[in-house]
């Protein structure tokens, strides 16, 4: 399949354009433009929430995993005792307070140089 991109160019460069489309080679090339934003916001968000992901993985590593109870009935409950459980307590807190922090610093990260010179310097009106 063609991408939509590609073909709103092509369409915008036609020389025989105003013969079969209604709308504008300016509106044409704004909705391409609009499209490629839009792909790279998309691409910059999901690099923001795999980031998170992250963030909460590395805390949820340091957790006691459930209770196991066998068909039998007993239970197991994994308690380390190397390294100290104070050392993992306080990388836990650590990583928990640092959370805001993170989060804040990848909001405010300025976006990468390819998507900044993609932004048009006014969006196209919406609807």
């Amino acid at each position: 399949m063609r991408d939509i991109v590609q073909h709103l160019r092509d369409c915008a460069e036609d020389p025989m354009w105003a013969d079969h489309c209604e709308m504008s080679k300016s509106t044409v090339s704004r909705a391409a433009l609009t499209i490629e934003v839009l792909r790279a916001e998309r691409d910059q968000a999901r690099g923001r929430v795999d980031y998170a992901v992250k963030l909460l993985t590395g805390i949820h590593s340091l957790l006691y995993p459930s209770p196991i109870t066998t068909a039998d009935g007993r239970t197991f409950l994994f308690r380390p005792e190397d390294p100290d459980p104070h050392v993992i307590l306080q990388e836990l807190s650590d990583r928990i307070r640092a959370l805001p922090d993170k989060l804040a610093e990848m909001e405010g990260a300025r976006p990468p140089e390819q998507i900044a010179s993609l932004r048009p310097t006014e969006r196209p009106a919406s609807g």
